[in-house]
This record gives C-alpha cells, sequence and structure tokens, in this order.
C-alpha cells in the first residue's frame, strides 16, 4: 500500500492535462460519447490497422455483508484492421487478448444471475474474435453488426452499469443502433451471450439495453440541460428441451434529469443527475423482489483535470441486473441475504494524464460508505448492523495508435 500512496501523491502533484485528455473509464454527468475513439476517416482513406491496449490494476477492498473484495491486474489488447470501400460502410477484423496477471485460476468475468459476482469458470487468458460491420445511414445514424461500441458503459450510471466491465469483460457482440444529434442521443443494443441449438441442455443469455438522452440545452462551451432515460435487461429463454427450465427476464429502467456548466477556467466544469430507478422480474426463481426502486444522485466538479463526484442512493427491493453490485438490495457475498432499506454514499477521486494525444494514464481512488441498516437472512433471522466503509483504488494506463495504408 505505500507503493500505491506513493504512486497518488506523485501523480496529483503532476501538472493536470486539458479535460478532453482525461482518461475517465465511467460516464461524466451530462456527457455522450458516440462511437467514443473512432476518428473521422478521410474520404480517401480506404484501409488502417488500429491497436488499442489497456493495462490495468485495480484493488476492491469490500468491508461489510453487501459484497465481496477482490483484486485484479490484468492487460487487453486489441489489434484490428479497418477497411472502408465506400463512405458510410466500414468493416474491422481482429482480435481482442484480455489476460488477468498473478493467478491461472482467476475467475473469468461475467453477469451471472448474480449481477457483479464471476463465474466459477477458471480462465486467466481469453480471446475472442474482433468482428465489426458498420452501417452508416446518415452521419447521425449507426447501425452496427458484430462487436459493439461500448468504451463509455453505453452512457449509463453505475447502479445500471458497472463501470469495471468496459476493460475486465469479454468485449460484447450482437446489434447495435446508435444515434447522436444535437438535441437526442441513443444506443440501442443487444448483447447475445450465448445462443442454442436443437436439443441444446444450456439456455440462450441475453443482454439488451436502451440509452437515450433528451436535450433541452446542449451548448459544449456553457450549459448542456439533458433528460436520460436508461433501460437494461437480461434475458434467460430459448427453445427447452428441459422441463425444468423455465423464461426469465429482469429488467432495469431509469429516468432523470442531468445539468453541466462548462466553463474555460481552472473549474472545467460542474454537473449534477438526479435519477429514479425501477427493477422487474418476470419470474421468482432468481431474486426474492419482484420489484423495487431506487433514487440516485451525483455531483461532479472537475478542476485542471482533477475530478471529484459524490453520490448518495437509497433503494428498497431493487436489484441491479448490470450494475454495481454496491446498489441494491440483495447481497452478492452472501446467500439469501436481504436489506429491506439500503443508503449508501460514495465519494471518487479521479485523476489524469495524456502523453503524445495516443496514451493516457488515469488513477482513481473512491470511498464507499454504508449507512446503518436491517435485513434478514434465513437461518438467522432479523439482522441489524451499524455503518461500515470500503474503498478502492484503481490504475489504467491506455494507448490508442492507428496508421494508415
Amino acid at each position: 500500500m505505500s507503493f500505491l500512496s506513493l504512486l497518488t501523491c506523485s501523480l496529483l502533484l503532476a501538472v493536470a492535462q486539458p479535460d478532453s485528455a482525461i482518461l475517465a473509464p465511467t460516464n461524466l454527468a451530462g456527457t455522450r460519447y458516440t462511437l467514443r475513439d473512432e476518428q473521422p476517416m478521410p474520404a480517401d482513406a480506404r484501409f488502417y490497422w488500429d491497436l488499442e491496449a489497456v493495462a490495468f490494476f485495480k484493488d476492491n477492498e469490500f468491508k461489510g455483508e453487501m459484497a465481496p473484495g477482490y483484486t485484479f491486474p490484468g492487460f487487453s489488447i486489441t489489434p484490428k484492421a479497418v477497411w472502408q470501400p465506400g463512405a458510410g460502410i466500414a468493416f474491422e477484423a481482429g482480435m481482442n487478448l484480455l489476460y488477468f496477471w498473478g493467478s491461472s485460476s482467476y475467475p473469468y468475468g461475467t453477469y451471472t444471475p448474480t449481477a457483479a459476482q464471476y463465474s466459477n469458470k477458471t480462465t486467466p487468458l481469453m480471446l475472442t474474435p474482433w468482428l465489426r460491420l458498420r452501417w452508416s445511414f446518415t452521419p447521425q445514424l449507426h447501425l452496427v453488426l458484430g462487436s459493439l461500441y461500448n468504451n463509455r458503459n453505453h452512457d449509463l450510471p453505475v447502479p445500471l452499469y458497472n463501470d469495471e466491465w468496459c476493460y475486465t469483460a469479454r468485449p460484447e457482440s450482437g446489434l447495435q443502433l446508435l444515434y447522436n444529434h444535437r438535441r437526442f442521443a441513443a444506443d440501442l443494443w443487444v448483447n447475445w451471450q450465448q445462443y442454442i441449438f436443437f436439443n441444446d441442455p444450456s439456455q440462450e443469455r441475453i443482454l439488451a439495453g436502451f440509452s437515450g438522452r433528451l436535450y433541452a440545452v446542449n451548448n459544449p462551451q456553457r450549459w448542456q440541460i439533458s433528460l436520460p432515460v436508461h433501460l437494461t435487461g437480461k434475458h434467460y429463454g430459448g427453445e427447452f428441451t428441459n422441463p425444468d427450465m423455465r423464461v426469465q427476464s429482469l429488467f432495469n429502467g431509469a429516468a432523470g434529469v442531468s445539468a453541466r456548466r462548462n466553463t474555460a477556467g481552472a473549474v472545467r466544469y460542474v454537473a449534477a443527475e438526479c435519477y429514479l430507478m425501477g427493477y422487474r422480474q418476470t419470474t421468482d426463481t432468481i431474486y426474492p423482489f419482484t420489484n423495487g426502486w431506487g433514487g440516485y444522485a451525483l455531483a461532479t466538479v472537475n478542476y485542471r483535470g482533477l475530478l471529484l463526484s459524490v453520490t448518495h442512493w437509497m433503494s428498497q427491493d431493487f436489484v441491479s441486473v448490470m450494475g454495481s453490485p454496491h446498489y441494491g438490495n440483495a447481497s452478492t457475498a452472501y446467500d439469501s441475504l436481504i436489506y429491506y432499506k439500503h443508503h449508501l454514499l460514495v465519494a471518487t477521486l479521479s485523476y489524469g494524464q495524456c502523453r503524445w494525444g495516443c496514451a493516457t494514464l488515469n488513477l482513481e481512488g473512491k470511498w464507499i460508505h454504508y449507512l446503518p441498516w436491517d435485513g434478514f437472512r434465513p437461518g438467522y433471522g432479523e439482522l441489524w448492523r451499524g455503518s461500515s466503509n470500503s474503498f478502492t483504488i484503481g490504475l489504467l494506463a491506455r494507448f490508442h495508435a492507428r496508421k494508415e495504408r
């Protein structure tokens, strides 16, 4: 920990870079990034090589009974070739390599019935083909088949989408529609995790979502005021040969308001978002809750590239289908442990630097405070616990290069 403390102090004393150079794994309040990292190609550019590499280290020291802690160092690299035969059409082919250092038995990161737990499958090295066809109907509307765009968490808040998945899970693949306009931006996607054939003993597994943002004011130099709407879902289905299998679907939804004030001074921007979120499942075989609700408020300030955000969360009978394990009323550390009411405070401090326009370094620290709670666990009866604190420290370096033929 002394090394991490020294590294933290040295980075905070360094000279901050412009806001546009900051690497932010999570979405920022009031911003929208469609086709991130896809720099516009010149009209005469038909073929180029693209390389993206991400090295990461994250230590999650989770205390209490809500979620188990874990630490992972890893590396992800995606070399690919991009061919644009004509305006509005692009084809990409390559390979994504995801590797976790230090253990041959580190769990394979995936979505399981418990929102952010890991499965029992152990594989430190994962190779995934990278294949993408993008058809642009207009400069604002894009159809994507194959590997999906998801370096900004689909513009979803952390309670609906765990910010770690962008660099610790296999690339998403399936179908996606992207729309980006000054007044409205949307991301509709289907991530087909598992398909089946006839007599297959398993079930289809599908993750899907919609993220839309309607702008009342959209001035990147001053005010950005928007109304975000989000929907995420997980579906287990298919043609079953096992009579014990059932169609199961779980959904999260959210609606809110977002405001961001951009400036040209030392304070780059201040922003705030507030959401009302909901949960619904179609069967009673996964979680003890059929439906529930949550409230989420976020305030953010960026001072010379140093980003500070504070959030408050409260919920009842809520399950985060694809979000962080901290936002929900069902424990991911202990079976059948539920919380009647859940209150959470989170403070995040992150800092980034950019070199040569193609390399970025981001350091993030997070403090998580659980307020006192009461709940129930079979075999233990009614429970009451006082407040507890958890923290995370993360370091992420990213390199992105492109060479035209």
